[in-house]
């Protein structure tokens, strides 16, 4: 499995497109950092030409930007290229030329897995980089807040969990689809069809246990949008909500794996 997971990422660092991603999502993180006093001043219902000094007043900083890779947009960038990726895969018969040397169906769909877990850290790595660095030239480095800080490596650390459960759903729905646009467009749906069901389900949830699962303050989760990690009862949910995506996946993929006329 690790020599087809090399191959993998060989193939990833030839690819002008993962470079092209890559600096788009940098740029994009660059670009809100600098417009961030401007955001803060629209979401008060103020003008954008007020004279109120809002990186004082919040304490924005480089520290404040630290998990400013953490938003919905560039989820969907990076599952945008994960998809093109696998799809990729099977329109130049890379995975029929493995299956023909003799590889495991099981190595090469697990092996698909690690390598989407590793793009998906990759692009979180310059997301996070790049909007501490940007917010440390726009903005200053700041007074060091330990509680703030240890917050936004919680986030980030949730924040990664998720893309890994969603790396876990996208390799199936790429095995299933195998097609670069239906894949994008499925992807694309699952973001949009997904939140209206959390609404629902968090209402039930609140009904049946009294807790608050989505939050409004962050809207970070691609799967779990916007989930409250302020309680005990939050993450021992969020987690249950990873672990079933990921047993589900792996169940409907290996299945379908099964099927002697799959390739």
């Amino acid at each position: 499995m690790f020599c087809v997971f090399s191959a993998d990422m060989y193939k990833l660092f030839r690819r002008k497109s993962f470079y092209v991603f890559l600096l788009c999502s940098a740029v994009l993180v660059c670009f809100i950092a600098y417009f961030t006093p401007t955001f803060i001043k629209l979401s008060f219902g103020l003008s954008p030409n007020a004279e109120i000094d809002v990186v004082k007043l919040l304490n924005v900083n480089a520290f404040y930007f630290l998990n400013s890779g953490v938003e919905i947009m560039y989820t969907i960038i990076t599952s945008t290229f994960i998809a093109m990726f696998l799809a990729y895969e099977f329109s130049s018969n890379g995975i029929e030329r493995m299956l023909i040397r003799g590889v495991s169906r099981f190595k090469i769909y697990f092996s698909k897995i690690f390598s989407s877990c590793c793009i998906a850290t990759i692009f979180l790595l310059l997301n996070t980089l790049s909007g501490f660095f940007s917010g440390w030239y726009f903005f200053g480095l700041g007074e060091f807040n330990q509680n703030s800080f240890l917050g936004s490596l919680r986030i980030i650390g949730f924040y990664e969990l998720s893309l890994i459960t969603f790396c876990f759903v996208l390799v199936m729905l790429a095995f299933l689809i195998k097609k670069t646009s239906p894949l994008i467009i499925a992807v694309l749906a699952c973001f949009m069809a997904v939140p209206p069901c959390l609404v629902y389900l968090d209402n039930l949830i609140k009904m049946w246990f009294n807790v608050e699962i989505i939050s409004g303050n962050y809207w970070f989760v691609h799967l779990f949008h916007g989930m409250n990690f302020t309680s005990k009862e939050s993450i021992i949910l969020y987690s249950i909500a990873c672990l079933s995506y990921v047993v589900v996946s792996c169940l409907v993929g290996v299945c379908f794996l099964k099927r002697q006329e799959y390739w």
